[in-house]
């Protein structure tokens, strides 16, 4: 496995190499500025420079995944518990279909960065004709078992800038990524489009939620609270709004309902679930008294 592994390596590198020089030797006179950007040292993209903590400044890469670590994974106040209550009307579950498996595989990215098992999409998508069988049997037998293998939980954090921060030696000018194991990432994105079908089928989450919701766009938001400010307004009131953003939204998920569960920046699951968590949030009627709504993250209050 090792040698196929190196000739793997060796394969692209030399496939990469062949690319670009046939590029520079194709190259006209409008395609030598992308030449001289592509050629440009990124250093100061890929190296993170000192951190900037209180009084002290963090150099060691040790220290500075420390810093990240406590900002990305902030320590929660001990929740509140409550009973769980189940729901008087079950949702019927079907086996997981080779269709199913297929489009979610379809719309995924072929050249999706990949986890701890170094493949990337493009590979399944190749396999998918040869494997689409036992591909589909893991995914159901996961499903019916409620395994969800242990390698497929595990991500590689990857730091990234976030852009327009005038300070990049704040911790807070960066976000993390999760690379997840890109064939559990199918699974995922096969259980995201399930409970969204049924989220909406189902009315499971407010209609005062937007953001990644068929007909519940931007738009459709900025309609909803300009209707309650004009109904206010005929009924001459004064609307005072909050708007609010919730600072690590997805890191900072209560999961102790949950074993061995979280929200990774990077899982299809991740805004599904998210919605779910925060609907209680802005579950009330609209009207000009007062209300909320939500677009993942952003809330907005009056």
């Amino acid at each position: 496995m090792r040698q196929k592994r190196r000739e793997w390596t060796r394969t692209i590198e030399k496939a990469k190499a062949a690319h670009w020089k046939e590029f520079l030797d194709k190259a006209q006179e409008g395609h030598l500025w992308k030449a001289a950007i592509y050629m440009r040292p990124r250093d100061s993209y890929t190296n993170i420079p000192p951190l900037k903590v209180g009084s002290e400044e963090v150099t060691e890469n040790n220290a500075k995944a420390r810093v990240f670590l406590e900002i990305f994974f902030p320590k929660m106040a001990d929740p509140e518990k409550e009973d769980l209550v189940l729901p008087l009307e079950k949702i019927p579950w079907h086996p997981i279909t080779e269709l199913e498996v297929y489009w979610s595989l379809k719309a995924t990215k072929r050249m999706t960065a990949p986890g701890e098992d170094e493949i990337i999409t493009l590979v399944w998508k190749h396999l998918w004709p040869y494997l689409w069988k036992v591909i589909t049997y893991i995914f159901t037998k996961s499903v019916e078992l409620g395994y969800y293998p242990h390698r497929w939980k595990r991500a590689r954090i990857i730091v990234l800038r976030k852009s327009g921060k005038p300070d990049y030696g704040s911790p807070e000018a960066y976000r993390p990524i999760s690379l997840l194991n890109t064939l559990g990432k199918v699974l995922e994105a096969v259980m995201a489009r399930r409970l969204s079908f049924w989220a909406e089928s189902y009315k499971l989450l407010p209609d005062t939620q937007f953001g990644g919701r068929p007909g519940r766009n931007t738009e459709q938001a900025l309609l909803t609270l300009a209707n309650a400010i004009d109904r206010a307004w005929l009924q001459s009131k004064v609307i005072t709004l909050v708007a609010f953003d919730l600072k690590g939204a997805f890191n900072g998920t209560e999961i102790s309902p949950l074993e061995n569960a979280s929200l990774a920046q990077g899982s299809p699951l991740s805004p599904i679930l998210f919605r779910f968590f925060n609907s209680d949030l802005v579950d009330q009627p609209i009207n000009y008294y007062g209300s909320a709504l939500a677009f993942i993250d952003d809330y907005f209050r009056w």
